[in-house]
């Protein structure tokens, strides 16, 4: 093998080797950033739910509590965190089409939920199932296939 050869064999080599380096590198900032949304997301979410809990529902009960509300009256629009929460997340979906970005979906999955929309697919299923098994852990994280018609 000549010199020149050689150079172009070890330059070729370290392309490989650099590009190989970058993906990983920009694989791993990608799958973080995400991690970060998903946090963020869950975050958001149960920050929401408290508010609900801890201001909206003491001024609903001092409300009824005061004759200014019928007593037994009960509107899920107001006073269901969940339902509350699901249909903001509709609504976050619409924003996010209209500016052309993909959906993202949030759900607090059950394998016996009150409502059946957050019924537990046999995949969440099998993430409940782990984290009960072993009570000190306190995540999971995946990189999953996707198609437009759900996690493959």
């Amino acid at each position: 093998m000549n010199r020149r050869s050689w150079f172009l064999s070890m330059a070729a080599l370290a392309s490989m080797v650099i590009l190989i380096l970058l993906y990983l590198l920009v694989r791993g900032y990608v799958h973080s950033q995400v991690e970060k949304r998903v946090r963020d997301t869950m975050l958001e979410t149960r920050a929401f739910h408290q508010y609900v809990q801890n201001d909206m529902h003491p001024a609903y009960y001092k409300l009824m509590a005061e004759g200014d509300l019928k007593q037994g009256f009960y509107a899920p629009e107001l006073l269901s965190s969940s339902f509350i929460a699901r249909n903001m997340q509709q609504y976050y979906n619409e924003e996010r089409r209209k500016a052309k970005l993909p959906e993202v979906t949030y759900k607090i999955a059950s394998g016996n939920p009150r409502n059946s929309l957050n019924k537990a697919t046999e995949f969440e299923q099998t993430i409940i199932n782990w984290f009960n098994q072993d009570k000190t852990r306190s995540s999971y994280s995946k990189i999953r296939a996707w198609s437009q018609h759900g996690p493959l």
